[in-house]
Parts: C-alpha cells; sequence; structure tokens
C-alpha cells in the first residue's frame, strides 16, 4: 500500500497487508514449500525442495497443520533425497549432499559434491538411491542412472550406467530399483541382484493412458507407490 500515488518506479510502498512490515516474506515465516518431497524414518521429517533449494528437517513427525520445521537448511534442497538406514542423501541439479547420520540437529552434510563426482559431470539431476550395494545417481539431460559400489567419494568412478530416457526419480528398497520416467508416463523395476549395464527392467508399470507424468515411483515393503501427478 502507498500513502500516496508513487512517482517513481523505485519508490517503496509504506506498508503491506498481511505481513508485518514490507520486508517480510510470509512464503519463509510461514515455511510454505513449493515442489515439496518428503522422506522419513518413522520417527523424523526430512523435505526437500528444489523450488526453494532448502531441506526442512523436523526432529518429529508433526501432529498437527502448519507446524514449523526444527531447521532449515538453504542451499541444499533438490529434486530427490533417500533415507537408508540412518544415512540421507539429497540430489538436484548439480549438487549431492549426504548425511552419515539423519541430521536431526542441524549438523551439516558430511559429503558435498558440487558438479561431479569422479568422471561423471553433473548436468541436470533429477533422481537419487542408496541401499547396502549401490549407491544410484539419475541426470535427466545425460538420460543415465550412474552406479557406484557403495557410497563413493569424490574420486570414485561410477561402476556402470544405465541408458534411460525420460529420467526422473529414484527409489530401491534393497531388492527393486524403481525408475520414474515420467514424460514415458511410466515406472520401470530393475532387478539389484542382476543389475548391470546391460540390465533391461523385470517390469514396468504405467504407460500412456493409465499414468499422466507420474513424478514418483517408490518401491518399499514389498508395494510399488506412485504419485500421478497429470491424473491428480
Amino acid at each position: 500500500g502507498f500513502n500516496s500515488l508513487p512517482t517513481k518506479s523505485s519508490a517503496k510502498p509504506d506498508f503491506a497487508i498481511g505481513a508485518p512490515d514490507i520486508n517480510t516474506n510470509t512464503l519463509d515465516t510461514n515455511f510454505i514449500m513449493s515442489n515439496p518431497v518428503p522422506a522419513t524414518d518413522g520417527k523424523s521429517l526430512f523435505i526437500s525442495s528444489d523450488f526453494d533449494n532448502r531441506l526442512y528437517v523436523y526432529k518429529n513427525l508433526p501432529d498437527e497443520s502448519g507446524a514449523h520445521p526444527d531447521f532449515v537448511y538453504q542451499g541444499a534442497g533438490g529434486w530427490d533425497n533417500e533415507i537408508f538406514g540412518n544415512k540421507l542423501a539429497v540430489a538436484g541439479s548439480n549438487g549431492v549432499f549426504i548425511w552419515n547420520k539423519l541430521p536431526t540437529g542441524g549438523e551439516k552434510p558430511n559429503l558435498i559434491f558440487a558438479s561431479s563426482i569422479g568422471n561423471v559431470r553433473f548436468q541436470d539431476l533429477k533422481g537419487v538411491a542408496m541401499d547396502d550395494k549401490y549407491f544410484y545417481l539419475a541426470d535427466a539431460r545425460a538420460n543415465k542412472v550412474y552406479v557406484w559400489q557403495g557410497i563413493p567419494d569424490q574420486n570414485s568412478n561410477p561402476l556402470f550406467s544405465l541408458s534411460i530416457q525420460d529420467l526422473w526419480r529414484l527409489s530401491s528398497d534393497g531388492k527393486y530399483l524403481a525408475v520414474t520416467r515420467m514424460y514415458n508416463h511410466s515406472i520401470d523395476l530393475y532387478s539389484i541382484d542382476t543389475l548391470s549395464a546391460n540390465s533391461k527392467p523385470v517390469a514396468s508399470v504405467g504407460g500412456v493412458g493409465k499414468f499422466n507424468l507420474p513424478q514418483y515411483g517408490i518401491v518399499s515393503h514389498g508395494a510399488l507407490f506412485v504419485g500421478d501427478t497429470g491424473f491428480n
């Protein structure tokens, strides 16, 4: 609101409706999240957002609407995240963050990979997964799922890679790797025991008319859960 008609484009408003002052962004103070991707170990809640480029941490599972997180990591958001055991990984665009212990106390990540791991240069990371055998990254622009033996360090080259079109988010339960292929409207499932560069899906779920731009396929406890965005 302006108390008088502004006479130049740089004029600042005198007050704001719905905020305590003109410099307060209520999207931030109310922790409004865009493109949130949740993960939980059953005790705590972790939500990454590529749009906000933030990771929100709740030490305990929230039990009311509008609950505020205990910690917010600015710059550690991503398209995808994965919890395996007590580890947390977040990946998106050209960055990967890994905590060896779930960061319920605001701990810094143990590993940060910016732009590359070994001979792999990130182009557009959309998916991350890990299990007791492999660590996986999906690069949508490269059309590759890179597979490392265990958690990599900065100089680790992948063991092999899978060539897949229309890549999106990843999920692993240690038995199957689920690869979401959003623009293919499907979720491809790979057997981890026989996984190699030449592996083909043991099943492909969905397809045009069945799914419409699915954002995420998650394998857990012997089941597959799919967030089918286009069909709501």
